[in-house]
């Protein structure tokens, strides 16, 4: 593999590490959160702060193209 690949590949792994995390965390949230009882209050929260990761990672993932793209 080349270093470039190698690098991208690299840099790729902590924005789908984010995804992934994000999308069990608000699986769970969303099945458990009923369940214990919790306020709609913290649902929001969660959706929140997962929608934030969301959003996150969707940066990473463009300056990853964007370099990529741009030779560096």
């Amino acid at each position: 593999m080349s270093g470039k690949t190698e690098r991208t590949g690299k840099d790729a792994r902590l924005p789908a590490a984010v995804i992934a995390v994000a999308a069990c965390v608000w699986l769970a949230g969303m099945a458990l959160g009923p369940r214990l009882g919790l306020s709609p209050r913290y649902a929001f929260l969660l959706d929140l702060s997962c929608m934030a990761a969301f959003v996150w990672a969707l940066v990473a993932v463009l300056r990853i193209r964007q370099a990529g793209r741009s030779g560096e």
